[in-house]
């Protein structure tokens, strides 16, 4: 092998190297932004995980005031059954303070009726301010 062979050989392997560097250079930038990515991913899933956590605790609290607000249905029900069992008691009492007091009514009516005949027939006596 002669010098100029030599030095042209080393100039290939100079210029092989340089292409590897190159290469290599390259695939560190990828490696960087592929690094940037994960990392952005992972701050990503911990914004995530905390929204998670937010909704879960959203949901509790729904969840309990659900229970609260059906307790409150529940009493409210309750109440509402036993205001309408008071009425239905005193709607009956009243039907049947009515029908007393139209048999009294009826009474009277009859009463004050054959006073108004008796009137009319006369007993001796007469109707003042009659003819």
């Amino acid at each position: 092998m002669t010098l100029a062979e030599l030095e042209r050989g080393f100039e290939l392997h100079e210029k092989r190297f340089a292409r590897i560097e190159a290469t290599f250079e390259l695939h560190e930038k990828r490696f960087a932004r592929i690094e940037a990515t994960l990392e952005g991913h992972a701050e990503r899933l911990v914004k995530i995980e905390n929204n998670l956590i937010v909704q879960g605790e959203l949901l509790n609290r729904l969840d309990l005031r659900l229970d609260r607000l059906a307790g409150a249905v529940e009493t409210s029900s309750q109440n509402i059954e036993h205001r309408l069992d008071l009425l239905v008691g005193i709607v009956e009492k009243n039907s049947a303070d009515i029908g007393v007091m139209q048999s009294v009514m009826t009474a009277l009516f009859q009463r004050m009726d054959a006073f108004i005949r008796r009137m009319e027939k006369g007993n001796g006596h007469e109707i003042p301010g009659g003819e």
